[in-house]
C-alpha cells in the first residue's frame, strides 16, 4: 500500500492553517505589506508579458508593482457601514431578560449579511 500524501499537513511539506488561499483578481482591494500596509486596487495580473502585480491607490494616481508570488499582498476585509432593523417584532426571553431584534448588516463593498439577532437588555427602574 502506498503512502497517501496530504498536502495540508505541515509534516508532509504543506502549509499549516485553515484559511482559504487569497487569489487576487482584477479590481480587488489588497493590502500591500511591503509599503506599510498601503491599500491598492489590482489593475494588472502577472502573465501575458508581466512578471508582477500592478496596483494603484483606490482613487488612482501613482502605480506600483508587487512580486508575482503575491506573498506581500493580503485581503482587505469590508467594513460595516450601517445596520438596519428588519420589519419584524422584537422577541423577548423572560428567562434571560434579553430581547432580540433582527437586523441586516451592510458593508462598504455593497454586500449585506444577515439577518442576525442583536441582543438587547432593557433597563428596568
Amino acid at each position: 500500500m502506498s503512502r497517501r500524501v496530504t498536502p495540508h499537513l505541515a509534516s508532509q511539506g504543506g502549509e499549516s492553517g485553515t484559511a482559504a488561499p487569497f487569489y487576487r483578481r482584477l479590481g480587488d482591494l489588497t493590502r500591500f505589506t511591503s509599503r506599510d500596509g498601503e491599500i491598492g486596487v489590482v489593475i494588472a495580473l502577472p502573465g501575458e508579458g508581466r512578471n508582477t502585480y500592478h496596483l494603484c491607490p483606490p482613487g488612482g494616481c501613482d502605480k506600483w508593482s508587487a512580486p508575482n508570488d503575491g506573498i506581500t499582498l493580503r485581503p482587505v476585509q469590508p467594513q460595516v457601514t450601517h445596520v438596519t432593523p428588519l420589519e419584524r417584532d422584537v422577541t423577548y426571553d423572560a428567562r434571560t431578560q434579553y430581547g432580540g431584534l433582527p437586523v441586516t448588516v451592510h458593508y462598504d463593498a455593497g454586500g449585506t449579511a444577515g439577518p442576525y439577532s442583536s441582543s438587547i437588555r432593557p433597563k428596568w427602574s
